[in-house]
């Protein structure tokens, strides 16, 4: 086998290892992980939040959010919860002023 033979089969292998690496830092990234267990946990979580429920019915089903926003353009409180990478949106429950449910986001 010549020298640039060998230099070409090299250059392959390690493009191919490179290549290898990076699917599997992807899979890590958006398909396995403590993150993308609880995103998992949440979406399934938040289809049981029904409008009516109270704050401690909430946080009994979604634990504690990721953070807390107040609603934008009426009184009252968001929940944010993380979801999937992949999703376009944050899970959100949306509280009244009377600390109900008004409103689920899924996070789709």
């Amino acid at each position: 086998m010549s020298n640039i033979s060998r230099w070409a089969l090299g250059g392959l292998v390690a493009a191919f290892g490179v290549l290898l690496l990076g699917i599997f830092a992807i899979y890590f990234v958006f398909f396995s992980g403590p993150d993308v267990e609880q995103a998992a946990r949440n979406s399934s979580n938040s289809h049981r939040v029904e409008i009516g429920m109270n704050r401690h019915q909430v946080l009994s089903i979604m634990g504690p959010p990721k953070r807390t926003e107040p609603r934008l353009q009426q009184p009252g409180t968001v929940y944010v919860y993380a979801t999937s990478s992949l999703a376009s949106h944050e899970i959100a429950v949306a509280m009244g002023p009377d600390s109900l449910v008004a409103t689920v986001y899924h996070g789709y």
